[in-house]
């Protein structure tokens, strides 16, 4: 009896994990065969799988979906346990966050045209997880009548996120008679970027969340959306319903469906443009884990570093020390605030917070011919 009641409870749910991005500024450790999605970049388990099991918890049986690019397929099978009932949807091409969620939209239409959709960046950190899943079950809750996105509720001034400032309180989740009523809002405006005096006002006036790129919506409801402002995008989602129903989503199929769409993050290309989203502020512990100046910020508490792998660290303090699993041994003596990682055939040695310049050298390397090394 509880089972099926569960599976009642569950059926329309579904998640995507979005796995493809390259994560440059985790150069050496991040590559294109192998980007931070898949590493084990914090010390408990691979990002993307660690995501997945943050809400497997919520759904049914099989409605996991991880969306990533054709070359990664063989990466995602060897860090996901076996026993894992998930489906796989390959691009044959990028196309940022737009076509990734397109298709993740057309994947769950084609099997449950009442299906409710999570979709979720592979790469982040949320250290409440009890908090993070009480939160999504308001969010599939509310689903039916919003795009809900979650707002971090900001804790500095930080100039690497976008915001999202809350509009009108709309309603309250009561969370079907459990805990306290969880507030939601209407999204007054989402801003890019701001520099340091305009994030300070933004925390200041506690009117902005950060970004977290996390939505929850009704498919065919958002697709409906999609189509009042950009007709061409669902068309692409029809099609892609039509060739995953048909059994006929091929790469070559895909390939000709994506190949004209813009290279956009959804938030540009479609939500910024909507109506009819909400926000529900997020004090989960989270983290984009954008940087190596971010994972210090997730070493263990009452530790002075945040040491990975095979690494010996002797009377210093404040480092990122990394060595992955095929890596060297890492020894430092008396060195404070440097990010040092060691791979099988580079070493990056820089002083911590210089994390969001990293990418630069992917860019130089790529400028040498040095395609091996990324």
């Amino acid at each position: 009896m509880g089972g099926n009641s569960e599976r009642r409870k569950t059926g329309n749910r579904w998640a995507a994990i979005l796995a493809g991005g390259a994560g440059t500024r985790f150069w050496p450790a991040s590559r294109k065969a192998l980007p931070k999605p898949f590493l084990d970049i914090l010390g408990a388990g691979p990002l993307a799988r660690v995501t997945g099991e943050r809400v497997m918890p919520l759904l049914s049986a099989g409605h996991l979906l991880y969306v990533l690019g054709s070359n990664l397929e063989k990466p995602l099978r060897t860090i996901l346990p076996r026993p894992w009932k998930c489906d796989v949807v390959l691009e044959p091409v990028a196309r940022n966050t737009l076509g990734a969620v397109l298709l993740a939209v057309a994947r769950v239409l084609s099997e449950d045209p009442d299906g409710r959709l999570a979709i979720f960046p592979a790469d982040h950190q949320v250290r409440n997880v009890p908090r993070f899943r009480e939160l999504l079950e308001a969010a599939y809750r509310l689903a039916d009548r919003h795009v809900v996105t979650l707002g971090i509720v900001p804790e500095w001034a930080e100039t690497g996120f976008g915001y999202i400032r809350k509009g009108k309180r709309l309603e309250d989740d009561a969370g079907a008679g459990r805990g306290q009523p969880i507030p939601v809002y209407a999204v007054s405006r989402f801003v890019e970027k701001p520099d340091r005096r305009k994030a300070q006002r933004y925390v200041a006036g506690g009117s902005y969340f950060w970004n977290s790129g996390i939505f929850v919506l009704h498919a065919a409801s958002f697709l409906e959306r999609v189509r009042d402002v950009e007709p061409r995008f669902a068309l692409v989602a029809d099609e892609a319903c039509r060739l995953f129903s048909s059994r006929r989503a091929t790469p070559d199929a895909l390939l000709k469906l994506l190949q004209p769409l813009p290279n956009l993050n959804i938030d540009k290309a479609v939500m910024e443009r909507i109506g009819g989203l909400a926000v529900i502020p997020a004090q989960v512990g989270w983290s984009d884990v954008g940087t190596w100046d971010a994972v210090f910020c997730e070493r263990p508490e009452g530790t002075s570093s945040m040491v990975v792998g095979d690494v010996l660290e002797v009377d210093g303090g404040g480092n990122v020390l990394v060595s992955p699993p095929d890596g060297p041994l890492v020894a430092t003596l008396d060195v404070q605030d440097l990010v040092v990682v060691a791979t099988r055939d580079a070493v990056l040695v820089t002083r911590r917070g210089k994390g969001q310049q990293v990418g630069k050298l992917t860019s130089l390397l790529a400028a040498r011919g040095r395609e091996d090394l990324l």
